[in-house]
């Protein structure tokens, strides 16, 4: 029985291996953001905005783990700019109630703010405005995650799938969400595809011109 078991796990990972993955292409405009937000940020680093704005670029583009890596350190540099972030982006998506980046930017506001209720519902209004905006999706999943809603959350991310069934960082959020609910083969087959995605995304240069030195973040 085991040895069978064995022989499935082999077959499975051959046939996942095999597989001719499609893989996630951001907008170019997304990518022009994030090549502007790299300028501003050259220009002032020590700025917790420009940090906020790059990170947002890079959220926005689908480089999630970069975007993360950003937003970490600006506290070191603002330790409440979030209810800054609340202050413009309150005012700016009333002023321009179209523009999906507003509350995408105040969602994360009212998350580094604690306020995760109402960063959820930012996350809503940016899909009501820009439904295929599948990140939006992954934030919420996130934040059914930090509250151990893991099958709401994997359900989100299902939903993200469903727009772009390529994106790694849902993989990786799905992987998480298996794992917490117990689901170990599922989990593994997600860290595979999200294995397979990122070395097709290098191979590719997807974000070439648009990809973060983490070197920059640290001076």
């Amino acid at each position: 029985m085991m040895v069978n078991k064995l022989w499935a796990l082999v077959v499975m990972m051959i046939l996942l291996c095999s597989v001719n993955w499609g893989i996630y292409r951001p907008e170019q405009a997304l990518l022009d953001d994030v090549k502007s937000a790299i300028v501003a940020y050259k220009a002032n680093p020590g700025s917790a905005e420009t940090r906020f704005e790059l990170a947002m670029a890079l959220a926005a583009s689908g480089q999630i783990e970069s975007a993360w890596s950003v937003l970490k350190t600006i506290i070191e540099y603002d330790d409440d700019y979030a209810k800054k972030v609340i202050f413009k982006y309150e005012a700016l998506s009333k002023k321009e109630p179209k523009n999906w980046k507003y509350p995408f930017k105040l969602g994360f506001g009212y998350y580094f703010d604690n306020r995760k209720i109402q960063a959820y519902e930012e996350f809503n209004k940016v899909l009501e405005i820009n439904p295929k905006m599948v990140w939006a999706y992954g934030f919420q999943g996130l934040l059914l995650g930090d509250q151990k809603r893991f099958r709401e959350a994997l359900d989100r991310c299902k939903q993200a799938l469903k727009i772009e069934p390529d994106a790694m960082a849902i993989h990786f959020l799905m992987a998480e969400g298996y794992y917490r609910v117990g689901d170990y083969w599922n989990a593994f087959l997600r860290v595979m595809r999200v294995g397979q995605l990122k070395t097709l995304e290098k191979k590719k240069d997807v974000y070439k011109g648009s990809e973060l030195d983490r070197e920059l973040i640290k001076s």
